[in-house]
């Protein structure tokens, strides 16, 4: 069942784990804002960067070889980083460019915030860079798929198009310091998940946690005489319970390509995690 929200969530999490991974701000801002989905998988699956913008078959293909990865080794990601929420990656998790609609964090701000579209229960007013506070603010996944991609993109009426300014694909290459090109590969086959596939995996795992602990005991402070010190203590345990996860989950880093890359990736999220907890 193709859920939106955890969907976006987890291709957000991917552009800011490649994002993470390169020194140029002019490449961080492209892969958060700029990069198509089917750019943001292609390098995070394949380590490489693909020759065209678009190309919706093989975007899926990476996507389920991605999937099929995960299921193959259920078992030691569902230790790490729990059952939950690696069925909800395998079973929900899906591309979305068939509803022309972007992981974007500028096209989610711009054209998804102001429409309320796609993830509810969420505090707009507080989005400046999805997936930051954007992310820490959803409570509950919103909205499933019932209908088509035809009927969903008459339901959105977006109409999501990479921006002209960054067609030349040598622009974008030489832009991705680190990224290697996709020239002479067969495109949507992995042999094995990347460094960074897996640290993007964990971190949404890990994300999950962090929610259903916040929501756990965030409904303790609705009878609070402090509330903003209940919601603080809420937030700082679901913190740790994120963290603890991250921490975890370095374990399926042995099966990545690359485990120390994985781990460093990882490691890296932990740091920016712990520097939250007051």
């Amino acid at each position: 069942m193709h859920n939106l929200t955890e969907s976006l969530t987890f291709l957000a999490f991917a552009r800011q784990t490649l994002a993470e991974a390169v020194t140029k701000n002019e490449s961080k801002d492209f892969l958060l804002n700029e990069a198509t989905d089917y750019e943001v998988l292609h390098a995070l699956v394949t380590g490489k960067f693909p020759e065209l913008r678009e190309n919706e078959e093989e975007e899926s293909a990476l996507m389920e070889s991605l999937k099929t990865f995960v299921l193959e080794n259920k078992n030691t990601f569902s230790t790490f980083l729990g059952p939950d929420a690696v069925s909800t990656f395998i079973l929900e998790v899906d591309i979305i460019s068939p509803y022309k609609i972007s992981s974007s964090f500028k096209f989610v701000e711009e054209s998804l915030v102001p429409k309320g579209e796609v993830i509810t229960e969420i505090d707009w007013k507080r989005v400046k860079g999805f997936p930051g506070k954007a992310k820490e603010s959803i409570v509950g996944a919103a909205k499933t798929v019932a209908a088509a991609p035809g009927k969903a993109k008459e339901q959105f009426k977006i109409g999501y198009k990479p921006s002209p300014i960054q067609k030349d694909p040598g622009k974008i290459r030489r832009a991705l310091t680190g990224l290697r090109t996709a020239a002479g590969t067969k495109e949507g086959k992995v042999t094995g998940a990347s460094a960074l596939a897996i640290a993007a995996i964990a971190s949404f795992a890990a994300h999950k946690l962090y929610q259903r602990y916040f929501s756990q005991i965030a409904k303790q402070c609705r009878k609070s005489t402090d509330r903003k010190a209940c919601f603080q203590k809420a937030k700082n345990t679901a913190l740790k319970a994120k963290a603890t996860a991250l921490k975890s989950s370095m374990a399926t880093c042995s099966k990545s390509k690359e485990p120390a890359k994985c781990k460093e990736s990882i490691h890296a999220k932990i740091a920016k995690v712990e520097s939250k907890i007051r």
